[in-house]
């Protein structure tokens, strides 16, 4: 099967294409370790971003930057 296809047939079955399903995975676990306590500089490391300026980037597209999420002691993987 082609990429091209297999990215088709994912998104038709997931519903996001599969680096989206692949973000939004990574970013949950990074909101549970964050509710958990877990330093950011951890964070980024354990959930696959080679930099913390990548992984700032890309969470804060979700809502709250991890600093902010981290402080709040909120587990965000359940909103």
């Amino acid at each position: 099967m082609s990429r091209t296809r297999f990215a088709d047939h994912f998104r038709t079955l997931v519903g996001l294409t599969p680096i989206e399903y692949l973000t939004v995975w990574c970013i949950t676990i990074a909101r549970q370790l964050l509710g958990k306590g877990k330093p950011v500089k951890s964070v980024d490391a354990q959930v696959g971003y080679d930099s913390a300026a990548a992984f700032s980037r890309v969470f804060s597209r979700t809502g709250k930057p991890p600093r902010e999420s981290a402080r709040s002691g909120i587990d965000l993987a359940n909103r």
